[in-house]
């Protein structure tokens, strides 16, 4: 089996896309690793009735943990060039967060700052930390 996860934020608002074996829903996630880098996925789901009930929350700004069948495909730039793009096929994903906006809660709604870390980003792991 040959599977990929990814959790992000979606680039833009999903849009219906029509292809040779059906209609499917398209969207782009982009994950960033730290500061200064960020990969983007470019996704498709073709399970239509699933997309239909994911299609009115899949909104830009949105966090969600995509997995599906990964591929790399190429694409001409504006200067001519070849150049790489990460795709998956999703077969299932999940919120793991909202959209963030510039409200925040009033004193009364925060009771307690013991969550307050829950949500800090985990440490950065560069290839020199895994094992093999």
């Amino acid at each position: 089996m040959f599977r990929c996860d990814a959790i992000g934020n979606l680039t833009r608002d999903a849009e219906w896309k029509a292809g040779k074996f059906g209609d499917f829903l398209a969207f782009d996630v982009a994950v960033n690793f730290g500061k200064d880098k960020t990969q983007y996925v470019s996704c498709t789901l073709s399970s239509v009735e699933y997309a239909n009930k994911l299609m009115p929350y899949m909104k830009k700004g949105t966090r969600i943990f995509v997995t599906g069948l990964p591929a790399v495909d190429t694409y001409n730039s504006r200067d001519g060039s070849v150049k790489p793009i990460f795709k998956m096929f999703a077969n299932s994903i999940e919120f793991v967060g909202s959209k963030k906006d510039n409200t925040t809660p009033p004193e009364s709604e925060s009771n307690s700052n013991s969550t307050d870390n829950f949500n800090a980003p985990g440490p950065v792991l560069t290839p020199d930390d895994v094992p093999f």
